[in-house]
């Protein structure tokens, strides 16, 4: 985006002048600049759409979880920011819609069985495809790939009790019904990103981006 580029471009310029470094500096400043400015203008847009919506808290919760599983296991990227900003928002804005006005129609069973599921197939995909590297960020070197696949294991399991736990006190009663809405939305949001390191996901956001797809299989 052509403003984010100009204002990463001149805080960038700033920053090096200030601490008298070269222009390689400057490169790493600016890029530096650009995802923070870009992370800012997508969350305004987020909280803007998700606050009007009515699902303010159960989306920042999806966006949180989203953003730390993606942190470990990685996963496919769009290099168009409006395409970035547009698909993320669209998955996060339907999962806190289907989460706040579902949870009341899902059954202590069909909670229970929905958790399991999810961690099994992320526990699965995490087997297969986790880590997941991108342009962004490569995942090359053999030690760091069996560090991050460790890493993913840990998350899910920790996962899959902390989400199992909470629905089971959510069945007996010690904690509000509406905690469903939480359950599910971290069950569609972890699904959702073991989607994005799949071959499938790859393929899906390729299309979008308008470019071949390149996965691992």
């Amino acid at each position: 985006m052509k403003l984010i580029s100009v204002l990463a471009y001149s805080c960038a310029n700033l920053l090096m002048k200030q601490l008298n470094e070269d222009h390689e500096k400057r490169r790493v400043y600016y890029y530096g600049f650009t995802v923070v400015f870009g992370a800012i203008l997508k969350g305004i847009i987020i909280v803007s759409v998700s606050y009007l919506l009515g699902i303010l808290i159960p989306t920042l919760f999806i966006v949180l979880m989203f953003g730390s599983v993606r942190m470990i296991i990685g996963g496919s990227h769009l290099d168009n920011y409006w395409r970035c900003i547009l698909t993320s928002m669209s998955f996060f804005i339907l999962i806190g819609l289907l989460s706040k006005y579902t949870f009341n129609y899902w059954s202590s069973t069909s909670i229970l069985v929905f958790v399991l599921l999810t961690f099994l197939a992320a526990f699965t995909g995490i087997l297969k495809w986790a880590p997941s590297d991108s342009p962004n960020r490569p995942i090359t070197n053999e030690k760091e790939i069996r560090r991050f696949r460790n890493l993913s294991i840990i998350y899910s399991i920790m996962w899959f009790i902390a989400i199992f736990s909470v629905s089971i006190l959510t069945i007996i009663g010690k904690i509000p019904n509406s905690s469903k809405i939480y359950i599910i939305a971290a069950c569609f949001t972890f699904l959702l990103a073991i989607f994005a390191i799949s071959p499938a996901g790859y393929r899906f956001f390729s299309f979008i981006s308008g470019k071949k797809a390149k996965a691992k299989c």
